[in-house]
């Protein structure tokens, strides 16, 4: 079959791709099997491969001045009730019968005429590595001197590092310890409320009266002092038995000069405490209503210390909607050793997509990987030390998804019953940026979220372990740099979103690298019924593949396992290595689509033509 359009080789030459999963410490999920795509395979992880949702649930979004009869007639016509109403985003949790799958009642839902969407309510991970040891340690990440520290996966018990290898937060201090007006919101497993180094640095809404039994705010909430557990529609967000989000808040906003334990970057900030999640993790439900909740109250810095590989549409429109109030949101790349700018498949076929919420294309999110002692990219000490190589490896990266690295390596901070722990994890990572956010906003109260974005980016360290362009700015935070650096645009558009597509007519040459440009995206707007042809042309010995996504597509992996592989795909081929691609299609309605050339293997030029048959 030939394209009614010739193409021709063009372009320069492209490094070959590598990255692998390794391990990544973030999924625990209940995976659906499509058919495998061409025998095409990832490393299957180890542990855990399953994508999790709650059983008996979905989420529905509902179109506006749909009766609550008709909706109730709609849920019914998958066995189920719509029993809870999420305030802000307009959507509904259906509960459906024991026997349901979510998976296929959110597929036939979304078919519905009076649905706008429809998802199981997915679970979340918080992204840590879980810590063994949890003595003292030096915190190396405000104050690296090369001194001796502990680490979090002994043996051995301590390690030395590398002299200002840092996010230079002491030095940011000698200008701002914060202000107790800028809030930064802890959306995580809520925090042990009474320690003495998170305690003093709590918010508190002043609008409501403690205790009383009464929403005196008319917020929605009862009784909401310091924030809410959304997990247990409870006003005290207390964690008693997981400590991630009091690890997580220590690191942020810690109390400092009060002679205990340590100091959090921005030490005068206030910490809104979110519960939306426990050891089982983060359901979307309770997430999207911590997330309305910090808008509404008025956090400045969302801290997102959590993720998987779920792209969902009502979580990604939760979180524009916060930037479009004024809410910045710093999110952890994930702990999968893998590129977020790139799409794996399992031997299965099944795929596994970026990490989301980092990976979302959001101008208000702030993605962030992690560094060590030494200015590299994250690994396991203990294990490296002891010979493990590669598989120590744990943080995330990619030059279009994954913004900067932040200390995430051996970090001490705040655990439960007024105890310190050392962690390791990306969720470490991301609330020393939200520290800093909250540092730059004190001292610049009139900054928007992307300015406050600008100034951090702009201002980071370009460590040589950490170039190479494995992050937007591969660099490292600083925080005595950013107070005062630049608020120009840092993360220009780039043509591997669909943000940044390049319009297409007929035929269009490129070339892939990696790690700096692994994906390039095309837009065109095809006519409703029309029918059409696409050819890429493909250098020997790669590996490229053409994913072909609708209108409305807003991601650069938009993976919606509710809907099979996504709602948002409209064909594909992934044929192999050395393979040219060709897909035909008719668009079933009028709109701009996207064609998004990528890089699973190989090197050389491309061509691109899109025509009819």
């Amino acid at each position: 079959m030939l394209l009614a359009v010739t193409v021709l080789v063009s372009g320069a030459v492209a490094e070959a791709r590598t990255g692998e999963v390794r391990d990544p410490e973030s999924l625990r999920m209940t995976w659906r099997s499509p058919a495998p795509v061409n025998g095409k395979a990832a490393p299957q992880h180890p542990m855990r491969s399953r994508l999790r949702y709650v059983p008996g649930q979905v989420i529905v979004e509902f179109r506006r001045q749909l009766p609550a009869g008709a909706q109730e007639r709609i849920a019914r016509s998958v066995d189920g009730q719509a029993r809870h109403f999420i305030p802000g985003p307009n959507l509904q949790v259906v509960t459906l019968s024991s026997s349901a799958d979510p998976l296929a009642a959110s597929e036939r839902l979304s078919a519905s005429p009076g649905v706008i969407a429809a998802e199981p309510n997915w679970i979340y991970e918080p992204f840590e590595v879980i810590p063994n040891d949890p003595e003292f340690a030096d915190q190396w990440g405000l104050s690296n001197t090369g001194q001796v520290h502990t680490i979090a996966d002994p043996p051995p018990a301590s390690t030395q590092g590398l002299a200002d290898a840092d996010a230079d937060v002491s030095d940011a201090w000698s200008v701002t310890q914060g202000s107790p007006d800028t809030v930064i919101a802890i959306l995580d497993t809520g925090v042990d409320l009474s320690h003495p180094d998170l305690s003093p640095n709590l918010w508190s809404n002043t609008d409501e009266i403690a205790a009383n039994g009464i929403d005196d705010d008319g917020n929605g909430y009862v009784d909401d002092i310091v924030g809410y557990d959304f997990l247990g529609n409870d006003p005290s967000p207390q964690d008693n038995t997981v400590g991630h989000g009091s690890h997580v808040a220590g690191i942020a906003a810690a109390a400092a000069n009060n002679s205990i334990g340590g100091a959090g970057v921005c030490p005068a900030c206030k910490l809104m405490i979110l519960r939306a999640g426990d050891k089982d993790g983060f359901p979307t439900s309770a997430t999207l209503e911590a997330i309305v909740y910090a808008v509404q109250n008025g956090a400045d810095i969302i801290n997102m210390s959590l993720g998987g590989p779920i792209w969902s549409k009502f979580e990604r429109d939760a979180l524009a909607k916060a930037g479009n109030n004024g809410a910045l949101v710093v999110a952890a790349a994930g702990n999968d050793a893998r590129d977020n700018d790139q799409l794996y498949f399992f031997r299965n076929g099944d795929p596994f997509a970026p990490s989301y919420p980092a990976s979302y294309d959001l101008p208000n999110i702030i993605s962030v990987a992690a560094s060590n002692d030494l200015d590299q990219y994250g690994y396991a000490t203990g294990c490296d030390l002891a010979g493990g190589g590669a598989k120590c490896f744990f943080t995330n990266w990619g030059h279009t998804s994954v913004d900067l690295a932040a200390p995430g390596v051996d970090i001490f901070s705040t655990s439960l019953s007024g105890g310190y722990e050392t962690e390791t994890g990306t969720s470490m990572s991301a609330p020393f940026v939200s520290g800093v956010a909250g540092l730059v906003l004190s001292q610049n109260p009139s900054y928007t979220p992307q300015q406050v974005k600008n100034a951090i980016l702009n201002s980071v360290d370009h460590a040589q372990d950490l170039t190479g362009g494995f992050t937007v700015t591969s660099g490292r935070l600083n925080a005595q740099g950013a107070l005062t650096a630049s608020t120009s645009n840092a993360t220009p558009r780039t043509d591997g979103t669909m943000a940044g597509a390049v319009a297409i007519n007929f035929r269009k040459h490129g070339s892939l690298s990696f790690p700096t440009d692994i994906n390039d995206v095309f837009k065109k707007r095809l006519r409703a019924g029309k029918r059409y042809a696409v050819l890429l042309d493909v250098p020997p010995r790669a590996d490229y593949d053409i994913y072909v996504w609708k209108p409305g597509a807003a991601d650069t992996w938009p993976i919606d396992y509710g809907c099979g592989f996504s709602c948002n795909l409209q064909t594909f081929s992934a044929r192999g290595k050395g393979k040219d691609e060709y897909v035909e299609f008719t668009a079933r309605k009028s709109g701009t689509y996207y064609f998004h050339v990528t890089n699973y293997a190989g090197r050389g030029p491309y061509d691109l033509s899109v025509g009819f048959p």
